[in-house]
């Protein structure tokens, strides 16, 4: 299943990677990247999602939902290579 995202939804998420994005920015990304979670199923695309997730929180100062979603990511998709690497720090 393809998830393709807007010009405008694209442009919105990529705010929250900039060093200035606000709380609110932060919170407008996590909120796509979990409508997102419930729409597609495992793989790729929810990988990344899920990465995405666990950086908003960690820029938001969210640590424990960073975490959640950090451990989902090491339970769901052990075999990635950024997974692996993780485990190995």
């Amino acid at each position: 299943m393809a998830v393709l995202l807007t010009h405008m939804e694209m442009v919105k998420l990529a705010r929250h990677h900039t060093p200035d994005a606000g709380e609110a920015v932060l919170q407008e990304a996590a909120s796509h990247y979990q409508r997102l979670l419930k729409k597609v199923p495992p793989g790729p695309t929810a990988f990344t999602a899920r990465q995405l997730l666990a950086h908003c929180y960690l820029k938001a100062g969210r640590w424990k939902e960073a975490v959640e979603e950090l451990e989902t990511l090491v339970m769901l998709y052990p075999q990635r290579r950024e997974v692996r690497g993780w485990l190995k720090m």
